[in-house]
């Protein structure tokens, strides 16, 4: 049976245990949902749209915490809350930490429009770790200073 608002196959557990190569070809072209008698249904995916889904929800996972620790920040919060893997964002200084926020909506909906790929994030976030851990070493940012005045 098949459903018309979610365009997935519905099939029973006796069902899948009579047809198991066909449900995985038809699992590999769309959805297919398990019914069973006793606990959860179980619903088949490709492996290319459960990966797609898990990127989508830590996408989602950084953007919120991302946009909680930007509101404590700008609310004068003395201790916003920055997601584990951006610690670093706290040594930012407000014009570098909006610099970063603009360079990271940017960047999610590049990846949300298809037009890059989800490591665009990992490496823009990369690139910008390494900007913080510089500007918070006073010798690195004496001979950045230095250089910038002798050129």
């Amino acid at each position: 049976m098949r459903t018309m608002d979610t365009d997935e196959e519905l099939i029973g557990s006796t069902e899948l245990a009579r047809a198991v190569a066909p449900t995985l070809e038809k699992a590999a072209s769309r959805p297919v949902t398990v019914r069973r008698d006793k606990g959860a249904d179980v619903t088949l995916v490709s492996r290319d749209v459960w990966l797609r889904t898990r990127r989508a929800e830590q996408l989602e996972q950084i953007v919120l915490a991302i946009a909680l620790a930007t509101a404590q920040r700008f609310a004068a919060d003395p201790a916003p809350t920055y997601p584990a893997e951006f610690y670093w964002l706290a040594w930012l200084d407000n014009e570098d930490y909006l610099e970063f926020c603009q360079e990271f909506v940017g960047t999610v909906r590049d990846v949300v429009a298809g037009r890059t790929t989800p490591e665009a994030l990992s490496d823009m976030a990369f690139a910008w770790e390494q900007t913080a851990f510089a500007l918070r070493d006073p010798h690195l940012m004496a001979r950045f200073t230095a250089a910038r005045a002798a050129s």
